[in-house]
């Protein structure tokens, strides 16, 4: 019973994936949250791949602290998330 309750849980995820999927496509804020959701059912190669396109999306946007917060917390990349501050900072300095 319980195996049924876990499989039933996760084919709900891939239920939402595919609705967050679909909404993306117009707002990119919904990668992390696919990202959230292969993390909870255990893909984390999936998940990564939408936290990189959140981030790539926030850097864009010229957003870095939510790059940041997010390739740290979430990627635990602590040198990658460095670089994008100090990213920011560079073009900030540059005039861009």
């Amino acid at each position: 019973m319980t195996t049924l309750i876990i499989f039933v849980m996760d084919m709900t995820k891939f239920v939402i994936i595919d609705i967050y999927l679909e909404l993306s496509k117009n707002d990119a804020s919904y990668f992390e949250k696919i990202g959230d959701l292969y993390i909870e059912i255990e893909q984390r190669g999936k998940a990564d791949k939408y936290y990189k396109l959140c981030i790539d999306n926030y850097i864009d946007k010229k957003d870095y602290i939510n790059a940041y917060k997010l390739t740290k917390n979430k990627l635990h990349e602590k040198e990658r998330s460095k670089e994008i501050l100090l990213e920011a900072w560079e073009k900030k300095h540059q005039g861009e």
